[in-house]
């Protein structure tokens, strides 16, 4: 049987996208993993699985994966998964992030894959550090005024203390963070943690380091938890159909089956 892999988005989907397909190859040992990494998005994001035991897809491949059926037949509703299998072809095609993509897998299998991705990425840092909150800013919202409003929401929901070491938060938008803390007076409370320049891997690596993750729907931060074994922490701060709730609320649904700890934070 082949594997044929398309995968995009950051590493956060990346590493989902490689954990279905080696949870489909453990199905099947004798199977090959053919992969194809697409960055034909707006918001350009490199492969950083090298680490993985997939082969780069031959040109023929690469033409079959171009149809993209699986996400046709998914969207059109023919399928309930992102994956399609002809004969002993088996396609893949999409983020996983819906619980019932994994259904037909056994705990067991669930773990043992992840553990092997772990290995694999060298990925054995215990968590040292008590909290981090996560802030993934960018393209999750559509002007400043949107991302000034959630900080506020946020930072209103932390209640800090001005007691004690200054709490560590994290954010892909440091100086618009950092200039808000400012703002606010609260930069004696909440020290960033620089990480510009990081790699994902790099990133994850530092994520992993905390026993506790507040977040606003990174699936990085998501793959940091189910690695360190840290609890993850959200806040409905925004109405319902917002993108960050409807993606704090998917990542929700997955944590029985990644064993993480989620909770919502409650006002």
């Amino acid at each position: 049987m082949y594997i044929l892999l398309r995968s995009c988005g950051g590493l956060g989907n990346q590493l989902f996208q490689a954990h279905y397909a080696l949870l489909l190859q453990g199905k099947n040992s004798s199977s090959r993993i053919f992969h194809f990494h697409s960055t034909n998005y707006s918001r350009h994001a490199e492969w950083e699985l090298h680490g993985m035991p997939f082969e780069s897809a031959p040109w023929y491949f690469k033409f079959i994966l171009a149809f993209r059926l699986p996400q046709v037949f998914y969207r059109l509703g023919w399928s309930r998964t992102e994956s399609l299998r002809f004969f002993n072809l088996f396609l893949l095609d999409g983020y996983f992030l819906d619980s019932k993509e994994y259904f037909e897998f056994s705990k067991e299998e669930l773990t043992s894959t992840q553990y092997r991705i772990k290995k694999a990425l060298n990925l054995d840092a215990p968590p040292a550090y008590p909290l981090l909150l996560h802030l993934r800013l960018g393209d999750f919202w559509e002007n400043a005024n949107q991302k000034r409003r959630f900080l506020d929401s946020t930072f209103t929901l932390q209640a800090p203390s001005t007691e004690g070491a200054p709490l560590e938060t994290m954010t892909n938008e440091e100086e618009f963070v950092e200039a808000y803390l400012r703002e606010h007076s609260l930069d004696r409370v909440w020290r960033i943690v620089p990480t510009r320049g990081y790699t994902g891997l790099e990133l994850l690596r530092r994520m992993m380091s905390y026993k506790l993750i507040r977040y606003n729907g990174s699936t990085l931060a998501f793959w940091a938890a189910v690695f360190s074994g840290a609890s993850l922490q959200w806040q409905r701060c925004l109405d319902d159909h917002h993108y960050v709730t409807q993606n704090c609320m998917l990542l929700d649904r997955l944590r029985e089956v990644y064993g993480v700890d989620v909770t919502e934070m409650n006002d």
